[in-house]
């Protein structure tokens, strides 16, 4: 999802040469014995924000919603973009 954009969106992903995936089309099922990993993956180069996620599913028929946040607080993301690097060697002995 870029955060840079006014309204943000889904990018879709394109795997490096030689990996293949299958993209994920809504409606989507999942069960016990094939669970699905979702991927949220955010970029920025100029925005400083908070977020979460809310993951609405139905199960046997009755509607559920999760709220994935970081322990019960949004994630943070900072864009780096201008800022001074600093780098300490690492000890090697």
């Amino acid at each position: 999802m870029d955060l840079d954009t006014a309204a943000p969106y889904f990018l879709p992903y394109k795997p490096p040469s030689g990996e293949s995936t299958d993209q994920l089309r809504f409606p989507y099922t999942a069960t016990a014995n094939d669970p699905e990993t979702l991927l949220v993956d955010l970029v920025t180069d100029h925005t400083d924000c908070t977020w979460d996620v809310t993951l609405s599913w139905v199960d046997g028929g009755m509607s559920k919603t999760a709220l994935i946040d970081d322990n019960g607080k949004p994630f943070e993301l900072t864009s780096v973009t201008g800022m001074t690097q600093k780098r300490w060697p690492v000890p090697t002995g």
